[in-house]
């Protein structure tokens, strides 16, 4: 038998530029929303999404025991979005207790990102900055192919070698990318299992978001109520 979700939480949720975390903006009136109802759920989950569509980055948060059916619920509201939207791009990765890589936490984001922007038309071709892919390249080699399929421009800057500034300057070239494909059609980021996400990857993806601006641009994630860790922000979602 199916229990019910225990909680969606639908705030907006913003990067808090003191910590670098993912945190709900206006955590007093924060609801959860709960609901039995799988189709119910994933319509409320939907409309969540929705002021992105106005160019307000969002971040949502589903949450419940495991086996629960998190993944269903968010697999048919990306559906009903799809439904409403033909042109929605979804961008779609799991955490892993087991994964190893560098930045696992939206490892698998990147590598369908970077394969996107291979098969895309000139028009986004012409928008890519080369000096962009090139740094994220060195951060995430799968983007050899995109810098292979633009046509040569100028010349390209220095890497950077501070550890720091380079994860600076990676998610906000993560950012970029992710904005100019957005111009084309909405854009929903989907992390699964976040109660395995590793601190690298969490923290790129907290500077990612933070760098957002005006984008139609949706992350959602789905992670067991009892994780306090995984994403920033995350405990901040339980709900009894």
């Amino acid at each position: 038998m199916i229990r019910p979700v225990q909680a969606l939480q639908t705030c907006h949720s913003q990067p808090s530029r003191r910590s670098g975390k993912i945190e709900p903006a206006d955590r007093p009136k924060a609801t959860p929303v709960a609901l039995k109802d799988r189709d119910a759920l994933a319509e409320t989950l939907r409309e969540a999404m929705e002021p992105s569509a106005r160019g307000t980055p969002t971040i949502r948060i589903l949450h419940g025991p495991a086996g629960i059916g998190k993944s269903t619920i968010i697999e048919r509201a990306l559906a009903s979005a799809r439904a409403r939207e033909p042109r929605l791009i979804v961008l779609r990765g799991r955490c892993s207790e087991h994964e190893s890589v560098p930045f696992a936490t939206i490892d698998a984001i990147v590598d369908q990102l970077a394969r996107r922007l291979v098969s895309a038309d000139d028009a986004l071709h012409a928008l890519l900055d080369p000096a962009e892919i090139e740094r994220l390249e060195e951060a995430f080699p799968v983007f050899s192919s995109v810098r292979q399929s633009l046509a040569p421009r100028g010349t390209v800057g220095a890497l950077i070698s501070d550890p720091r500034e380079r994860l600076r300057r990676v998610a906000e070239d993560l950012a970029s990318v992710l904005t100019k494909l957005a111009r084309a059609a909405p854009v929903v980021l989907v992390i699964d299992d976040a109660h395995w996400a590793e601190e690298d990857g969490t923290r790129l993806l907290a500077e990612v978001m933070r760098h957002l601006s005006k984008a139609p641009i949706s992350l959602l994630v789905s992670q067991r109520d009892s994780a306090l860790s995984g994403l920033p922000g995350a405990r901040e979602e339980a709900s009894r």
